[in-house]
């Protein structure tokens, strides 16, 4: 009788954890709460500045996280930004980037996400990721709010296509919305063209305007002044006319 008691407790309380595990949001991504909790050596936030062979050569803005690197490093070139496609990911001189690195001698290798920026600003920065890719990535969302706290923000949680920044005493920040997605050269040389048309066609929309108006002004002039000389002669004939009499 016990052991039956005991085996119902059992199977009730697993049927409230798997109900609670259902209900609950799902956690941060294990590669992303292992590198946001200091399973690497480093996290940085910096600037290619030189390649040399299989090394890039960082210039380091910031340290987020992690043993003191020193102003400039070496980096393993060996990865693609997390959020692009192999054609359009590899690093290139003048990228930011933060990357989290492994020490390996003399140089730095990736150990968790390497992602990359639109400027070196920590507070401002938003990381990019390229739509050809895929949809934007959940942990890249919650990865740039960490780099937009300093640091400071590391328990993150997703709820379907929604990723949430966890704070002890606030409400909760929705990071649904927050990335920029990269446009590729030839990309955003047609965007240009296309919004130099678009200006050029609203210059001349508003020249047109400018042009018309002028011309209805011009118009209503003109048939001011006859109709004025049309009166005038009128009242200058009726005076004659009463003069005569």
């Amino acid at each position: 009788m016990i052991s039956k008691r005991k085996r119902n407790v059992g199977i009730l309380v697993s049927v409230l954890l798997v109900a609670m595990m259902l209900w609950q949001p799902v956690l941060a991504a294990d590669a992303l709460h292992r590198m946001l909790h200091g399973e690497q050596d480093a996290i940085v936030l910096g600037q290619i500045e030189n390649r040399q062979d299989d090394l890039l050569e960082l210039r380091v803005i910031r340290l987020l996280q992690g043993k003191d690197t020193g102003n400039t490093i070496q980096v393993k070139d060996d990865f693609t930004y997390f959020g692009f496609t192999e054609e359009n990911g590899s690093p290139s001189l003048g990228d930011y980037v933060v990357m989290s690195l492994n020490e390996k001698g003399d140089h730095y290798e990736q150990a968790w996400f390497m992602v990359r920026s639109d400027h070196g600003h920590m507070r401002s920065l938003t990381l990019y990721y390229e739509p050809a890719a895929g949809p934007a990535p959940s942990d890249l969302k919650a990865l740039q709010y960490f780099v937009n706290t300093g640091g400071k923000a590391t328990d993150y949680y997703f709820d379907g296509d929604q990723v949430f920044a966890q704070r002890n005493l606030l409400e909760d920040v929705d990071l649904t919305d927050s990335l920029t997605p990269w446009v590729g050269e030839a990309e955003a040389s047609e965007l240009e063209t296309q919004t130099a048309e678009e200006e050029e066609d609203e210059e001349g929309l508003t020249l047109g305007v400018i042009l018309s108006g002028f011309m209805i002004v011009i118009f209503t002039l003109v048939i001011f002044i006859r109709i004025r000389a049309v009166f005038l002669t009128q009242r200058q004939q009726h005076r004659q006319k009463q003069q005569q009499e």
